[in-house]
């Protein structure tokens, strides 16, 4: 049985079900990297203000979650090729 995975990823809430192409998870993995380095940077800055750093944190992962919702958006269907 071969497993045959469709070059035409699709969007939408229906997709959550299906699997998540590849590109959509690096985009994911890479944007919560730079965020949590921005996140550690900002956090351990003596020079911003507090006040400020926790609203820059929180607009920083609140990207986090965008990103990744909408990664989980984007979906490839696998069918499996059952002619062998």
């Amino acid at each position: 049985m071969k497993i045959k995975i469709m070059k035409q990823s699709n969007f939408g809430l229906g997709q959550f079900k299906n699997e998540t192409p590849i590109w959509a998870k690096n985009a994911f993995r890479i944007t919560a990297l730079l965020t949590f380095v921005a996140t550690f940077i900002v956090a351990t800055d003596q020079e911003i203000p507090k006040d400020l750093a926790v609203r820059i944190a929180v607009y920083l992962k609140a990207l986090d979650l965008l990103v990744f919702g909408l990664s989980k958006m984007f979906g490839i269907k696998i069918e499996e090729d059952k002619s062998e």
